[in-house]
């Protein structure tokens, strides 16, 4: 009997991984889903036919490096804050149309979608975020630490979505809207405000975005702990210990 040779090279991906994409259920679990439930499909179906999921990735990529420059640029005038606040919004625009312009026109590619749409975001969050860090209102490392939660929680996420099928994004009413927004509402009370410290007891005091980039920090650790122990204790119902013969 001869041994069959071992494939070598790239091999085409399978079926069914496109397959189990498809019917990965999504739960919108932030204040701002039903809106964007109600109002996505019907701004996508308005909008014309040349625009493309991908061009509208794109541009929420260059929105992402808007706001990076706004940052920057705010570190010598503060009313490049706006600046920031602006390029938040279009990049709500563009990261959320992307993909339900692709499912009302019903012409989804789901993993390049899924792949594409996800390391975007990555991307523009390492770029917001570096731009924060930059700025004399929130230290680097705080950055970095809000940075490490955002993807912990994203990590998550995928995980729960590949070993489920169940897709969730949001947590205790939070998700990239809500985000944005209190970013936008820091930009806003920063410019107003720029030499403001809110005070922290024994800890001192901080400016308003560093406190804001710590609470997020901590909400994070409190989102990923209350999302970690349900799961585990669903994938150990569905997955009860075997014992070794």
């Amino acid at each position: 009997m001869t041994d069959e040779p071992t494939p070598t090279g790239p091999q085409e991906p399978s079926e069914p991984v496109a397959e189990d994409r498809e019917h990965t259920q999504r739960h919108l679990l932030a204040i701002s889903a039903p809106f964007e439930r109600r109002f996505l499909p019907w701004m996508a179906l308005r909008l014309p036919a040349w625009v493309t999921p991908d061009g509208l990735t794109a541009w929420g990529l260059i929105s992402a490096v808007l706001i990076l420059i706004s940052y920057l640029l705010a570190r010598n005038n503060p009313a490049w804050l706006w600046g920031a606040s602006i390029g938040l919004v279009l990049h709500w625009y563009f990261d959320s149309l992307d993909g339900t312009l692709a499912r009302v026109r019903k012409i989804e590619r789901p993993n390049y979608g899924y792949y594409i749409d996800h390391m975007a975001d990555v991307i523009a969050a390492l770029a917001i975020l570096i731009g924060l860090g930059s700025t004399e209102w929130m230290r680097l490392s705080t950055a970095l630490f809000v940075l490490s939660g955002y993807l912990a929680m994203s990590v998550h996420t995928h995980v729960y979505a590949h070993v489920t099928g169940v897709f969730q994004m949001g947590k205790g009413g939070m998700g990239p809207t809500e985000i944005r927004l209190i970013l936008i509402m820091g930009n806003t009370a920063t410019w107003l405000w720029p030499a403001f410290e809110v005070p922290l007891g024994p800890l001192g005091s901080a400016p308003i975005m560093e406190t804001l980039g710590w609470v997020t920090v901590v909400s994070f650790v409190l989102m990923l702990g209350a999302s970690m122990i349900p799961a585990l204790r669903e994938l150990a119902k569905l997955e009860p210990p075997r014992r070794w013969k």
